[in-house]
């Protein structure tokens, strides 16, 4: 989670325009915590812990966690010894201690000794003091060995109002208001209360020049050969007007007093006020309760609402613009001892190294773009002409006209760069004056610099460059063409140095070769300015040193005397600490190695001997596991953690305990097995990875600060585990399972195959049975055909034989009919007779039946079975209807008449039963 760390107030000053080195101000909103802070300490890791209101803060310069008293009282004092934190609240008191996991967990002395609190007891100092620690409370002073885990209690004749501890000793201020020291174990005036003044005692310092003490309201004292003296300063401060809280040393012998009502003051060792602190000039708070120097001898202070850092080893001071009163600073320039700022609201100076105010020079309120020395004469680019700068007067060279800069061409003759063209200035008896515009230089030459005699390079920031030869009376431009060898390139600017002409634009840094009348890029300078790094192209030459600004860094670039290459020293200034209209950077010397930078909100004072040094480390805060239900697990900040499978989503925090909000730490971070690649540099101070799978991981991280990386850089490795349907057990089983469906499947597959193989089998044979089955229902079909010709032909030839019978017997009746007259001859009544017997024979019936049945086969004997009553003559007539002949044709066949041949058939249905309705040949057919 990226937090918001710091709430820098620039917009307030002093009266007397004080630096202020950098103000850092921690609100309640922002640490989350209570308002008041009653003590700060650092550990070896360089964590920053107070004592607050709700509990113990712990800052590692990133993250701010609050860890509540156990008691939920408020937390009134903390101290560290040899990374055990020690902490003091209402009735308990006991000591931190960091877990693997890299949180804090309490235990109290007062618990785990089983030691007796007097009632409302509360814990206000801690001490350190040779092995001992010191809880002091305003009854006694409890004192904890560590060794021994032993708990002791001094108490004085009456109460405690405070403790101190020096290389002298361990001293206390008793209610009567002496200051006694333990000797022995028993309390031994020091310094009386008469001497004292009867005031309290806030602090007791070492000094070389004896011991310091500080009072609640009537000043400091140097106590020296038993006698107090009042420590006098150059710089005086009023102590006895002011109500003193708290103060502290740090180890050059500086202190600070917080006071109650106006801030803290600031004052070295020999009493020299260096800085005052309060609410006019960054303080969010003007009630001071407690102050600490870090490690790096940096304040730190705990408001009654809230806690404010101070950098003091920065390389910057700032001069705030007062209210806004003199704008955005646009130039600067340190002339005759005395300080001009160039703003957009107009001219200013102030006597150097002075506390005063700026003071406004008339006549030249408005934008002013330049102030240069030339000759000992004080310049100014005005946007409303060119003008002379006599300490607090100026004297106008040329007016309704901005003019952007001057260039000295001879020692007589200075060319001016101005919105509509070149112009020139002439020395006439010691006295600067205009002279005359140059013509056909129609663009505004706000860069431009000298090449050759009469030959000039003019940087337009949207037109390009172009090269101009000048007359020799430089009246005119005699030549002008535009330089192609580069693209129009915004915020690009051109300048000179040690005699040779630079161009920088986002396209590189280039240096002007005049044989060649080319431009030539520098790949080793060019290599600096990345395209993100890259803000601006502008350059300032001061003192043969070219000055550029890029993003997060400050190049000086000099030339090195041997080589004559030019080198750059890497200043770590980003450009959101320089704030300025981009294109207008500035910068100035003032003196030795400081430089001033102006700024949107007044202007920073840079001292280059500072040179920024990453002492910080890098440190894994917290590394947690979470799971699909948002379950986390936080796990020590070792190696090789195994991680359950489910906890699959990976947390990381990380910080540096790096306080200097001017160039804030940037980290860069990579998970192998995840990704090979490393992420963008950002603030951000945690990532989390999700839904990682199983494997090996290595998660890695590192700093920097501007372009200076951190030494170290973490590497965290980490394994999740397999999830338990994946462990080697579960293969196995997998492996069997596989095997076994594999079987079951191959059996399946066979058996349906198998199955499927005698279906097509059978289904073959069915079609081969039903092939068959055609082919014999074929031959059948032809057998039956054969047959049913056989019938047709045996009952063609029945219907022969049966007709031949009929014609036969019709004619033997004919010729019995004929013979009837002559009857009684014996010879015609024999031939009677035989024709007679010839009828009656049966022979011609046997002949019929055999050949009825080869055509209609066992008819007679179903007819029969029908109608078991049937005689003999009537199934010979059942035969005759079933080939459907008529009475008068069945007649001759029976050689009986057609009325008996009626009556038999008369006879033959009442014997078969049939309807009335049912017809006789029909159902004969049929059956």
């Amino acid at each position: 989670m990226r937090y918001l760390i710091f709430l820098f107030l620039l917009v307030l000053q002093f009266a007397i325009s004080q630096q202020i080195p950098p103000i850092q101000n921690y609100s309640t909103d922002l640490y989350k915590a209570g308002n008041q802070n009653w003590k700060i300490t650092q550990d070896s890791f360089k964590n920053i812990y107070v004592a607050n209101n709700s509990g113990l803060l712990q800052f590692d310069g990133q993250h701010w966690d609050l860890y509540p008293t156990p008691n939920e009282t408020i937390l009134r004092s903390v101290h560290v010894n040899n990374k055990v934190i020690y902490s003091g609240a209402y009735m308990d008191f006991g000591f931190w201690l960091t877990q693997l996991d890299g949180s804090l967990e309490y235990t109290s002395l007062v618990d785990s000794l089983m030691f007796d609190m007097i009632e409302d007891e509360q814990i206000w100092n801690i001490l350190e003091f040779e092995q001992f620690i010191i809880f002091q409370s305003l009854n006694r002073l409890i004192i904890f060995d560590p060794i021994q885990k032993t708990l002791k209690s001094f108490f004085p004749q009456e109460a405690i109002l405070k403790a101190f501890v020096n290389k002298n000793g361990i001293f206390f201020q008793d209610t009567d208001l002496s200051i006694y020291k333990i000797v022995n174990g028993l309390n031994q005036l020091y310094i009386s209360s008469s001497k004292l003044k009867e005031v309290n005692v806030i602090a007791l310092f070492d000094t070389p020049f004896g011991e310091l003490v500080v009072t609640h309201n009537n000043g400091i004292f140097n106590f020296v050969n038993n006698q107090l003296y009042p420590w006098f300063s150059s710089t005086r401060v009023d102590f006895q007007n002011e109500i003193v809280y708290t103060a502290s040393q740090s180890k050059e012998g500086d202190i600070i007093v917080g006071t109650v009502k106006n801030g803290a003051y600031y004052i070295d060792a020999q009493g020299e006020l260096i800085n005052h602190f309060n609410i006019d000039n960054g303080l969010q708070n003007n009630t001071v309760l407690s102050s600490f120097f870090d490690t790096h001898n940096n304040l730190w202070f705990g408001l009654d609402n809230g806690i404010v850092h101070v950098n003091l080893n920065t390389s910057l001071n700032y001069i705030p613009n007062v209210k806004k009163k003199y704008g955005t600073v646009y130039t600067s320039l340190l002339f005759e001892d005395y300080l001009y700022i160039g703003t957009n609201q107009g001219l200013f100076y102030k006597k150097f190294k002075s506390n005063d105010d700026f003071i406004p020079i008339k006549g030249l309120e408005g934008q002013v773009w330049s102030l240069q020395n030339i000759q000992g004469q004080l310049f100014c680019g005005h946007g409303t002409g060119a003008y002379l700068i006599q300490k607090n007067k100026s004297v106008p060279l040329y007016e309704n006209l901005g003019f952007w800069l001057f260039k000295e061409f001879n020692d007589s003759t200075i060319l001016a760069g101005s919105y509509n063209g070149l112009h020139v200035i002439t020395k006439n008896k010691l006295v600067w004056e205009y002279a005359h515009s140059i013509k056909g230089s129609d663009i505004s030459t706000r860069f431009f610099e000298l090449i050759e005699p009469h030959e000039i390079i003019v940087s337009h920031e949207y037109k390009g460059l172009f090269r101009f030869s000048l007359s020799s009376d430089l009246k005119q431009v005699d030549n002008k063409e535009q330089i192609n060898d580069f693209n129009k390139s915004l915020f690009s600017s051109i300048s000179a140095s040690h005699g040779e002409v630079f161009y920088f634009s986002k396209e590189g840094f280039y240096k002007y070769d005049v044989k060649r009348k080319q431009f030539i890029k520098n790949d080793e300078v060019s290599a600096l300015f990345s395209t993100s790094n890259f803000v601006s192209g502008k350059m300032v030459e001061e003192n043969d040193k070219l000055w550029i600004f890029a993003k997060n860094n400050l190049f000086c670039l000099d030339k090195n005397p041997i080589s004559g290459k030019y080198w750059p020293t890497k200043y770590p200034l980003s450009s959101n600490v320089r704030k300025i209209i981009r294109g207008f950077e500035n910068i100035s010397p003032l003196q030795d190695t400081s430089y001033l930078i102006g700024t949107s909100e007044g202007y920073l004072i840079f001292d280059t001997s500072k040179q920024m040094v990453v002492k910080e480390n890098l440190y894994l805060k917290k590394f947690l596991a979470q799971n699909i239900n948002n379950k986390s697990i936080s796990y020590p900040l070792k190696h090789e953690i195994d991680i359950p499978s489910n906890f699959n989503t990976i947390s990381f925090t990380f910080n540096t305990p790096y306080f200097d909000y001017n160039n804030k730490p940037e980290f860069q971070y990579r998970l192998l097995g995840y990704s090979n690649n490393w992420s963008q540099w950002s603030q951000d101070t945690s990532i989390t990875y999700g839904n990682l799978n199983f494997g090996d991981y290595e998660f890695e991280v590192k700093a920097r600060v501007g372009d200076v990386p951190f030494d170290n850089q973490i590497r965290h490795a980490f394994s999740i585990d397999r999830a338990w349907y994946i462990s080697d057990l579960m293969l196995v089983l997998y492996l069997f399972a596989l095997l076994f469906i594999s079987f079951l499947v191959n059996s399946y597959y066979s058996k349906y195959y198998l199955k499927r193989q005698n279906q097509i089998i059978q289904k073959n044979k069915k079609e081969m049975e039903m092939v068959e089955l055609k082919s014999r229902e074929e031959i059948m079909r032809l057998k039956n055909s054969r047959l049913q010709e056989n019938i047709e032909t045996k009952n063609k030839e029945l219907a022969i034989s049966t007709m031949t019978m009929i014609k036969k017997n019709q004619f033997l009746n004919s010729i019995i009919v004929d013979l009837d007259p002559v009857s009684k001859e014996p010879v015609v009544s024999r031939v009677i007779r035989t024709i007679k017997r010839t009828l009656k024979n049966d022979d011609d019936w046997s002949f019929f039946e055999e050949a009825f049945n080869n055509a209609d086969k066992d008819f007679l004997k179903r007819m029969k079975n029908v109608h078991p009553s049937l005689t003999h003559n009537d199934l010979k007539l059942c035969a005759y209807l079933r080939l459907n002949l008529s009475s008068k044709e069945i007649a001759p066949l029976l050689n009986i008449s057609v009325r008996s041949v009626e009556i038999k058939r008369y006879r033959l249905r009442k014997k078969m039963e049939l309807e009335h309705s049912q017809s006789l040949i029909d159902y004969i057919i049929t059956l």
